[in-house]
């Protein structure tokens, strides 16, 4: 997945364009509320205990902090525009009647994971096209207005997940993230969420559809790339610092996954700069 960012971070929204192509993505969690909007060809979206396939003109709100990936299952490539957004743009003070009868709620283990948005319901949803500060700011708070009440009366298009199993997923991969580069074995991930580690490999599997191991693997290989492209470092040493014990796995794990080996990617993602 390729994201473009075309706005600063520090604003409390950010817009990005999103090209996914066929080699698929990891699993994410933000805080922010999430609108995608698909404006070519189709891609899936894999979230906790759901698999949901969107074409062009066809959108998806994603509550707070919930695990989602991205992934093209077609011959080309699908393009989206994401709106993330902060809850304080509808209201920093948590004392008052904004927050508490429209924030508070959606923030709950009671609310729905995320919304489905079918060509009709987008009538009143729109993206600026330029970075234009104020509309952005204007979208996303007519977004959430037209969103958020649906997601909370959970009606036909509201995916649904036991808010049980969302958080230790999330406990799963937030403990890949901060130590990849260490060694890692099943029996570690699987205490740290609470799992036998019989449960915690059928767990991942069950409420993600990807083998926990080769995941990790995934992970690790994604989190090579900027330093292969970035840096001058070894192969030996990006491998190390990934959490690949060798380079010769490494470099065999890569290759089955990009369809080249580490030094021809380093080339490429060079030439292409």
């Amino acid at each position: 997945m390729k994201s473009v960012p075309e706005n600063s971070d520090r604003l409390p929204f950010s817009l990005t364009k999103i090209t996914v192509s066929d080699t698929g993505s990891l699993w994410q969690t933000e805080p922010w509320f999430q609108y995608f909007a698909v404006t070519a060809g189709t891609t899936v979206f894999l979230l906790a205990g759901h698999r949901v396939t969107l074409s062009a003109g066809e959108g998806l709100f994603l509550n707070s902090m919930q695990p989602y990936c991205l992934a093209a299952e077609n011959t080309g490539e699908a393009t989206l525009l994401r709106l993330s957004f902060s809850a304080d743009i509808i209201s920093a003070d948590k004392t008052n009647r904004l927050y508490r009868n429209h924030v508070k709620p959606l923030l709950s283990s009671s609310a729905g994971q995320a919304l489905l948005l079918h060509q009709a319901d987008q009538e009143g949803l729109y993206l600026p096209e330029e970075n234009n500060e104020l509309e952005l700011l204007a979208a996303a708070v007519r977004i959430f207005a037209l969103t958020a009440p649906r997601l909370l009366a959970k009606g036909t298009d509201v995916l649904t997940e036991d808010s049980r199993k969302v958080r230790r997923l999330i406990q799963i991969l937030q403990y890949i993230d901060q130590h990849y580069a260490e060694k890692i074995t099943l029996d570690t991930i699987a205490e740290h969420a609470g799992f036998s580690r019989s449960e915690c490999s059928r767990f991942f599997r069950d409420i993600t559809g990807q083998n926990l191991f080769n995941y990790l693997i995934d992970y690790r290989i994604e989190r090579s790339l900027a330093l292969l492209s970035g840096t001058d470092m070894p192969v030996s040493a990006i491998a190390s610092a990934a959490g690949f014990a060798g380079q010769s796995y490494y470099a065999k794990c890569f290759s089955e996954r990009k369809g080249i080996t580490p030094v021809e990617y380093r080339k490429r993602t060079r030439r292409e700069v």
